[in-house]
Parts: C-alpha cells; structure tokens; sequence
C-alpha cells in the first residue's frame, strides 16, 4: 500500500507544478484545472463506494490502481494541452475512488479489536509518503536535469518513476 500511496500523494502534491511548467497553464487556467480535477475527485469518491461494496474493495483497488497507470502512461506521453483535460480529471476519479475504496479494505484484512491501530498506521504511512514522494520526485528531475534531459522529458521520467511505484504497490 505504501509505494501506491506514495506515488498518488506525489500526483496531488505536483499537479499544478506539472501543469504550470510542463502544459504552460496560466494561474486562471491551473485553477479551473484543479477545480475540475477536484469535482470529478468527488463524483469517483462517490460511484468508487458503490463498486466497492458490489465488487469489494481489493478489486475495487486493483481496477483503480490499473486506471492509475493508464492515465500516468498517457500524461507522459503527451503534452498536448487540450489532452491533460481529460486525464486530469481522470486522475481526479480515480483519486477519489482511491480514498473511497482503500479504507474498507483495511477493515476487511485487519482483527476488529486492532482496527485503531492499524487505521494509524495507515495514517503514518500516508504522511510519510507525502514527504518520500515528493523528495523522490524532485531527485529524478534534478538527475534527469544533469543528464541533459530536456525539462519535458525530466517530467516524463518523474511520472515513469510514479508508475513503478503504482506497479510495486499493486503487487
């Protein structure tokens, strides 16, 4: 769980940076951006509580990380603008129903007398990701820089390397 989290924490923390140096967003056009990604965020987070609890929240989570690598593969394949405004809020369902089936997943592999602990450590982990993601991101585009890549491919490499993460975390 944690390499999967890991690398959906760094997509949140990075979007608008990426939109910003990468697509060339403007500050209005980022916003709209995000707000986009945001409200489809809301409506994933909603249908994703319906399919867990048809398909259960193991499958649930499997289907979404597999939409995760998908929609990452094509955000480093392109940098057409016009395509990043499908993905994002693409990305954004799948945010959602990342949040929306990765809880009771937790309950349905852990004893009910230790679900407090273990809801913890998930919290933990969580927070931790938020600081190796990120850290991990930024030494593969300061690798990729001293390479000689060009700043699209530094990008492009920093999303590979969160679509690693995403396939550890699911196996």
């Amino acid at each position: 769980k944690y390499f999967y989290e890991d690398a959906i924490a760094t997509v949140y923390i990075f979007m608008a940076v990426y939109a910003s140096k990468v697509l060339k967003f403007g500050d209005s056009e980022q916003r709209l951006f995000l707000m986009t990604a945001t409200t489809f965020a809301m409506a994933g987070a909603f249908a994703a509580g319906f399919v867990t609890d048809r398909i259960g929240p193991r499958r649930t989570i499997m289907i979404v990380l597999a939409g995760w690598v998908v929609f990452l593969s094509a955000a480093a394949a392109t940098t057409e603008r016009s395509h990043f405004w499908v993905i994002g809020p693409g990305l954004g369902v799948l945010l959602g129903s990342m949040w929306t089936s990765s809880r009771p997943l937790l309950v349905t592999l852990v004893p009910r007398e230790s679900q407090g602990e273990f809801f913890a450590l998930s919290e933990l982990t969580g927070k931790m990701s938020a600081v190796v993601g990120p850290a991990l991101w930024g030494l593969i585009i300061l690798l990729a820089e001293r390479a000689g890549a060009s700043q699209i491919n530094q990008y492009r490499w920093a999303i590979a390397s969160l679509i690693v993460m995403i396939v550890i975390g699911a196996a």
